[in-house]
């Protein structure tokens, strides 16, 4: 932008100009130090940024200062308020009011009740299945009572959602839970001999002595030695958590009885660390204005013992979630052994639903009648905060605890319910620190970090898996570890971006045991992650990070842009200015004397260098707490936004995107990047640019587009918007409604009719249409995009009466013609009229290029995109019209891309491709030359799109050169003079030689 332009476009004052190289040589450059971690390739030789070599950035004159002011946000898709990447960790300021509880909240609200449980559905046949098996083997089912089902209905006679509370009731007492299931046949009911057992001689022995264990608890049935009709049995494997816990889960994905379960018919609803943190914080804000948490409160924490096995199934569903083993005998042989499961398994899809559905309902009694405030829960762990931290006698199991007042309230809960629950010091811990979820939860430090153990047993865990043996761990474990690192990052949630290679590699994958191969980017993530786990500090409950602001609350605000090439043309520039609240500017720009291949990169770059000059400590800047950055690359504002990006071999979005959390979370501010349009964005492009002139205005705000309006009238308000909602037709289809409106009131006038139609009306409106149409669909949509607006409900009851729709059909009857249809035309025919045309010299334009359009599917190209313009200028569209630039034509195939149509405005077009096997070799080759030719013919042209005459004109820029020696259309300029046909004829003699 020159200096002309910038004194027509800045507002208030402008300075004396001064350039940026006189500004270079009266500072000195500031060298900063930032390690790259990453080299980058221009034209695949040269280093673009060598590792060892860090961006010199220059200081400008401080005489120079623009006021406040900052532009308005230009909002983009998908971006909100708080970061992607930490939006679950971003809450708002605490008030008065306490935070809603997830688990809680899911089954109380009365807005949004959730009603009753689900249950399985079952054909006919399986039931007979069913049914006949249990009365042959009664023994291998069962349905026991596992709680006072009576006293729980009691508890919740008052809460909101009966029906939920009713469908739970009646399946502890006599129903039995099931999930929701379509009905599906299993794999498990008719592929028994593919069911695979585990390997491991440990872990089948581990899986039988739990078997055994539940079999004495009444939990499974004893087993059978042959399956059992109808039933279906599912694999088993072992499981070890992060405390070296073992669980034997049940395989329904082998099964595929998973794949009956809609995930979206089972929603769990869990009270995750977040909920605590959000409490936590709730009570801390509260201390602040009303000592609420004092010195002596406590955490608590309260385990249920076998969580899932309090849900006793349906006797019908038992028949569903079996299992089969390899059992050893006392001779030391192995047989299969196939058992029934009584209760709640793990390896279920929707046993979280399930449980988490109950519990929701025991979390509404805990708060109701036994005085737990805010009770929380996560599977089957309970835990909250005692405000009081009073100590109160409890007994239990014939021993008697001191425990706190919330804690022994929960556990009187439990045992008035028959659940089983310990008091242990392990399963029930109490106090300032408390291990929840495996996350150390410190009232005194107010932090959340994780435990040392768990730090090591994590980095053994990455080891292991980066260790496996051919580098090919199953898809389990890959899911396993992604799981276990995106609840790791609990305590560090701005580094989610480590783990996003993970996700990259194994999405789109299905089958649970099949290998997926580790690669590189893997390796190196899963390494930091290890490290950073390692080295990390604790999350601080009161960091910056973690409230919600707004960008007026900002005390660093930063403006960057780029450019590829600067006016020196030595290569590409960078450009920053930032303005702290307390006055403080500074404008620096950056020459890396290199070309880079990416703009993203650069502006992405530009960031990371402004965030750690910015915020240097040695600079005396700050310290601050909120940083925002203002930046008109949506591709920079998306990857830090998400955390989501990915290294290519020119834009390592990714490791920018690391290397600006590590500076954010080192020096403990919050950082938040918003879009600005370009044209607000114009000291930080003039910066970047670097020979112009850099002039800076008293603000940074471009004058407004439009002066300040009055208020329309009313009148004024519904013409405009009838107009703006015309606007959004298509020209046709606003031409054919407006006629359509043009005849109604030509009718109503000439028989002195209501405006508004009605029954009567619009019946004698239809018959006095059908006198000049054969239809009048058309019409009546045209009347509906007027007349509903207006009328709601009233047009609908007109529209649909049965008076109305009698006269469309019998004018559709009475006005009914046979329909006017060409024969569709042989192949053969089609290639023969090719030969004749390629072999007629004489054969005019129009004919050759109808016949080349007919071979090349014509029809079935203009039923998905509209090829030739209405010979109405006001209807014509050439979005709607393929561009010549996208046609592809090789010696076996025809490819051209189909834009969207006005039916169907989400449609981005699809590729239509012509192949050999249902189009001759000659077609395509003859084709070619009419496209060669029209192309050497129409230079001058200047649309890039099919024209009414069915013409083809050439690409904006170039011209489409067909070579001898090549097998496509190529773009660029001819040079060859024995390439060029320049008629017709030419191009024909030419194309006989080959056909």
């Amino acid at each position: 932008m020159s200096c002309a332009r910038l004194s027509e476009t800045r507002i208030a004052h402008i300075e004396p100009p001064r350039s940026l190289r006189a500004l270079r040589r009266s500072q000195p450059p500031l060298r900063l130090d930032l390690p790259l971690g990453s080299s980058y390739l221009e034209d695949g030789e040269e280093l673009v940024v060598p590792t060892d070599t860090s961006l010199p950035i220059a200081l400008l004159d401080e005489s120079i200062i623009p006021s406040d002011g900052h532009p308005p946000p230009s909002f983009l898709a998908g971006v909100g308020p708080a970061p992607r990447i930490q939006r679950q960790f971003h809450f708002g300021v605490p008030s008065f009011d306490p935070p809603n509880l997830s688990l809680f909240t899911s089954s109380s609200s009365c807005k949004h009740p959730t009603g009753p449980l689900p249950r399985a559905t079952f054909s006919p046949g399986r039931l007979l299945l069913i049914d006949e098996t249990q009365r042959q083997h009664p023994s291998q089912f069962n349905f026991t009572q596992t709680i006072n089902d009576k006293y729980l209905e009691e508890l919740l006679a008052e809460h909101p959602d009966q029906p939920l509370v009713h469908s739970v009731v009646q399946a502890l007492r006599h129903n039995g839970f099931e999930p929701e299931h379509d009905s599906s046949v299993p794999r498990g009911n008719t592929k028994l001999h593919n069911l695979r057992f585990s390997h491991d001689e440990f872990h089948r022995d581990f899986i039988q002595r739990t078997v055994n264990e539940e079999v004495q608890k009444r939990w499974i049935s004893s087993g059978t030695g042959t399956p059992l009709p109808g039933v279906t049995y599912s694999p088993v494997f072992v499981v070890e958590s992060e405390n070296h816990r073992r669980r034997v889960v049940a395989d329904h994905s082998a099964s595929r009885l998973n794949n009956g379960i809609d995930r979206s018919s089972c929603p769990a609803t869990y009270d995750t660390i977040i909920d605590f943190i959000r409490l936590l914080r709730w009570h801390c804000f509260l201390n602040a204005k009303g000592s609420l948490l004092g010195q002596d409160a406590v955490l608590w924490k309260l385990n249920i013992s076998s969580a899932f096995k309090i849900l006793v199934m349906s006797k019908r569903w038992q028949a569903m979630q079996n299992i089969t083993i390899k059992r050893h005998l006392e001779d030391g042989s192995t047989v299969t052994w196939y058992h029934i499961e009584w209760r709640g398994v793990f390896g279920c899809r929707a046993m979280p639903f399930l449980w988490t559905r109950f519990m929701s309902l025991l979390m509404w009694a805990a708060h109701r009648w036994y005085g737990i405030e805010h009770p929380l829960a996560y599977m089957d762990n309970t835990f909250g905060i005692d405000l009081v931290g009073d100590l109160v006698p409890f007994a239990h199991n014939g021993v008697t605890y001191e425990i706190p007042a919330q804690q022994a309230a929960m556990a009187r809960l439990w045992g008035d319910l028959w659940i089983p629950f310990k008091l242990a010091a392990d399963k029930a811990p109490f106090g300032c620190r408390v291990t929840i979820m495996g996350i150390d939860c410190d009232l005194d430090e107010f932090t959340v970090s994780l435990l040392h153990s768990t730090v090591m047993k994590l980095a053994a865990a990455i080891e292991s898996f980066l260790q496996t043996p051919g580098r090919h761990p199953t898809l389990r474990r890959w899911q396993q570890m992604a799981g276990w690192l995106s609840w790791a990052l609990n305590v560090a949630p701005q580094a989610r971006p480590y783990i996003t290679p993970l996700y990259h590699k194994i999405r789109g994958k299905v089958n649970s045991n099949t290998g997926v191969p580790i690669n590189k980017d893997v390796t190196e993530a899963l390494t930091q992650v290890a490290v950073l786990i390692a080295r990390g500090p604790a999350l601080n409950l009161v960091s910056p990070s973690l409230t919600r602001w707004s960008l007026a609350d900002a005390d660093l605000v930063i403006y960057t842009d780029a450019c590829l090439r600067n006016a020196d043309n030595t290569g590409a520039g960078l450009g920053f200015w930032l303005a702290t609240a307390g006055g403080t500017r500074r404008h620096f720009y950056c020459r890396p004397r290199r070309t880079y291949l990416r703009i993203q990169f650069a502006e992405l770059l530009t960031i990371i260098r402004a965030l750690d000059i910015a915020t240097d400590p040695t600079r005396g800047y700050g310290p601050f707490h909120h940083v925002l950055v203002w930046t008109d690359s949506a591709p920079a504002v998306y990857a830090l936004d998400s955390g989501a990006a990915h290294n290519t071999d020119f834009m390592p979005l990714c490791m920018l995107t690391l290397a600006a959390y590590k500076i954010a979370s080192t020096r403990n501010f919050d950082l938040k990047v918003a879009h600005v349009a370009g044209d607000h964005n114009t000291i930080a492009n003039d910066l970047s640019q670097g020979g112009r002139t850099v002039n800076f205005a008293s603000r940074p705000l471009m004058a407004p587009a439009r002066p300040a309006q009055p208020f329309p009238s009313l009148d004024q308000l519904v013409i405009g918007t009838a107009e703006m909602s015309l606007r959004a037709l298509e020209p046709k289809t606003r031409s054919d409604y407006a006629r359509a409106f043009r005849q109604w009131n030509l009718f109503v006038s000439y028989y002195r009719y209501p405006a508004l139609p009605m029954v009567v009306s619009l019946c004698q409106f239809v018959y006095w249409q059908y006198r000049l149409v054969s239809t009048v669909y058309q019409t009546l949509s045209g009347l509906a995009h007027y007349f509903k607006p207006i009328m709601g409900d009233e047009w609908n009851r007109i529209r649909s009466c049965c008076a109305v729709k009698l006269v469309i059909i019998g004018g559709i009857k009475t006005w009914r013609r046979a329909a006017k249809r060409a024969t569709p035309l042989p192949f053969a025919l089609v290639d023969y009229s090719l030969k004749a045309g390629v072999s007629d010299a004489a054969v005019s334009y129009d004919p050759l290029v109808f016949l080349a359009m007919v071979a090349l599917e014509f029809g079935a190209c203009a039923c998905c995109a509209e090829l030739c313009t209405p010979n109405t200028v006001a209807y014509r569209d050439y979005n709607k019209l393929p561009r010549c630039d996208t046609v592809k034509i090789k010696k076996d195939s025809f490819i051209v891309h189909l834009p969207y149509h006005k039916a169907n405005r989400r449609w981005q077009g699809s590729h239509f491709i012509i192949v050999c096997q249902a189009t001759s070799t000659r077609s395509l080759i003859f084709f070619r030359g009419i496209l060669l030719h029209e192309t050497n013919n129409s230079r001058t042209q200047t649309s890039s799109s099919l024209r009414a005459t069915v013409t083809l004109p050439h690409v904006h820029g170039s011209s489409v050169v067909f070579k001898a020696s090549s097998d496509r259309i190529t773009a660029g300029t001819p040079s060859d003079p024995a390439v060029q046909p320049t008629t017709l004829y030419e191009a024909t003699q030419r194309i006989r030689s080959n056909v």
